[in-house]
């Protein structure tokens, strides 16, 4: 849940262009019913997609990391090249916690004093 939750100004931004983002959210089981006709009634794109993003944070770990992996589908994120991107290096399968992949920054540097220790959960 913190990959989201760190990231959520960025996909707030990246999911604006993404229409069928709920749809696709709904189909794959990860919000009831109920949640989909709230998020649906929200007009303005941004409170919808942050709506969204607290909904999936609250349905617990599992549910955002079947939230990260429905964004790798390219039927998905087609709409947005930043967010195909960024996903790409996001790592949602395993034992269900999610991590991105690190960087070349002295801060995910293993030989580096300033080195972050651990993977990054959702």
């Amino acid at each position: 849940m913190d990959t989201i939750k760190r990231k959520k100004p960025k996909l707030i931004e990246w999911l604006r262009g993404m229409g069928m983002v709920l749809q696709h959210v709904h189909s794959a089981d990860l919000i009831t019913d109920t949640d989909y006709k709230r998020l649906k009634d929200i007009t303005d794109v941004d409170t919808r997609n942050t709506e969204l993003l607290d909904t999936l944070r609250q349905k617990g770990e599992q549910t955002c990391c079947k939230f990260l992996e429905l964004l790798k589908e390219p039927d998905v994120n087609e709409s947005s090249p930043q967010l195909r991107e960024w996903i790409a290096t996001v790592n949602s399968s395993g034992s269900g916690a999610a991590s991105e992949a690190p960087s070349s920054s002295p801060a995910n540097n293993p030989n580096s004093s300033t080195s972050r220790a651990g993977k990054q959960a959702i």
